[in-house]
């Protein structure tokens, strides 16, 4: 039998050699000391079962301060593995189920604190999503905000202190069949969107390997319980209506409209005199997005170099691009910025919200007052009195007048890639979006030259005898 005193005087040869503890019993395996060419002592366990195996217990342990096992703790492990062999059993195959067995005990454990770290509810859900739009200024987070209040959290707030990975497409279609039950058809396929994206947020949130570990609340999500709910396309209306010359050369000369018709709201009647800059402005910028427009500060103009500087997080694409929206000013919108300048040349935005009678200076007007505005004007104000049957020009919404500038303007003779770029739109090509810098001033500015002349020509009657050239703007 090996002793620790026989151990520590073996000496290191060329060669590594082993030192049996002897034993007289069979079958049960053996215990030696591997002495290695640099002095290192390792315990292997040697037996027989379907062929010669063995097994590192450990190095050799020698005195308190260093690192391995004992020799009495050798001879323990050999023990138990003889008792093993005794059985039937393989030492090295029991091992290994050992090793799984803690391997999936562990597991076990990591699940069960991930699954108590994941304690997002649904409110924790779109609160977190919302407050991700406000760090990255989007523009809808006041409807986001609102349409997820009225139609989500007031009708179900139980539903709100529910774990968001427990939230299923049962619940989401629950959601939305009671706002088609009560008659809200388009805002349906809105919310539904919201909702998409919430989740997707959540999903991303979670799954962020740059900041998953700093979050204190995660949601421990799977899938997207809204991809299961379908979009109900019968509600959504590609828009088709574009006024014509006529109908725009009406308009402009109608506003702001008669006062004395404000008696009847509900039949017609005038707009404020910031809202009628709105929409002049409006149709002198080329049709740019209404919320934008609403939304324009006074520090975003450049005078000096007649230029309007939408910033990137400000604008619809901005987000995708990075890129700010840099838009040419005509003489004719700057004439419609010195009007405007004594109202609300003071505010923070053009067309500042109005409050008790006066105007706030830190708000613009709400995103749904150029609707609104409209749809109080557009009664009368749309009336041919000399033949009712044939007004001069029918209901419209902001969108259209962006349809009407978009098809005006190549009737003008713009080409399309300017019209698309002066409105902003998204230009998605490859090249585009990851080489394309340059800012095409040059072709905004020519093309929003040949766009102020025809308006000037639509605003003083459209007569064919006086009508602009049709121009063809060369990109280069």
């Amino acid at each position: 039998m090996l002793t620790d005193k026989e151990i520590r005087n073996l000496k290191p040869k060329a060669a590594e050699y082993l030192v049996s503890d002897d034993t007289s019993r069979r079958g049960v395996g053996r215990l030696k000391l591997r002495v290695r060419p640099n002095g290192v002592k390792e315990f292997y366990f040697f037996y027989s079962f379907s062929g010669k195996k063995k097994i590192k217990l450990g190095n050799y342990r020698s005195g308190r301060k260093e690192s391995g096992i004992t020799l009495e703790s050798a001879r323990k492990k050999a023990e138990e593995f003889g008792v093993l062999l005794r059985d039937g059993i393989d030492p090295q195959q029991w091992l290994d189920g050992q090793r799984r067995e803690q391997e999936d005990q562990r597991r076990e454990r990591e699940r069960q604190a991930l699954l108590e770290s994941q304690n997002g509810t649904l409110a924790d859900l779109l609160a977190s999503y919302i407050g991700w739009m406000k760090a990255n200024n989007r523009r809808s987070i006041s409807n986001v905000e609102q349409s997820l209040d009225c139609y989500v959290a007031r009708p179900f707030p139980r539903m709100m202190d529910k774990l968001a990975r427990d939230i299923t497409v049962t619940d989401i279609r629950d959601i939305i069949a009671q706002m088609i039950r009560k008659g809200v058809t388009t805002q349906s396929n809105r919310v539904r969107s919201m909702l998409h994206a919430a989740f997707q947020h959540g999903l991303y949130q979670d799954n962020n390997p740059l900041t998953y570990l700093d979050k204190s609340v995660t949601f421990g999500l799977s899938f997207n319980p809204v991809s299961g709910i379908p979009k109900q396309t019968q509600w959504e209306r590609v828009g088709e209506r574009a006024l014509s010359e006529t109908e725009v050369h009406y308009f402009w000369n109608d506003m702001p409209g008669c006062y004395k018709s404000r008696k009847n709201v509900r039949s017609g009647g005038a707009m404020s005199h910031v809202m009628m800059y709105y929409f002049k402005l409006f149709l002198a910028l080329a049709g740019q997005r209404s919320m934008e427009v609403l939304r324009l500060q006074w520090d975003w103009i450049d005078r000096k170099d007649s230029l309007l500087v939408i910033p990137a997080a400000s604008t619809k694409t901005g987000g995708k691009t990075g890129r700010d929206h840099v838009i040419p000013l005509s003489d004719l919108s700057l004439q419609i910025l010195d009007q405007l300048a004594p109202i609300t040349g003071h505010c923070r935005h053009l067309f500042a919200g109005g409050q008790g009678g006066g105007l706030m200076t830190d708000n613009h007007m709400s995103d749904s007052a150029a609707a609104c505005s409209l749809r109080k004007f557009i009664p009368i104000y749309g009336k041919n009195h000399d033949d009712p049957a044939n007004p001069f020009y029918e209901q419209f919404t902001p969108r259209d007048l962006r349809r009407t500038c978009k098809t005006l303007m190549g009737d003008a003779g713009i080409s399309k890639e300017i019209r698309d770029r002066l409105q902003n739109h998204t230009i998605s090509d490859i090249s585009s979006r990851h080489y394309d810098r340059y800012d095409y001033i040059r072709e905004k500015r020519v093309g929003m030259a040949i766009w102020t002349e025809y308006l000037r020509w639509v605003i003083d009657g459209a007569g064919e005898a006086s009508k602009p050239t049709p121009k063809v703007v060369n990109l280069r």
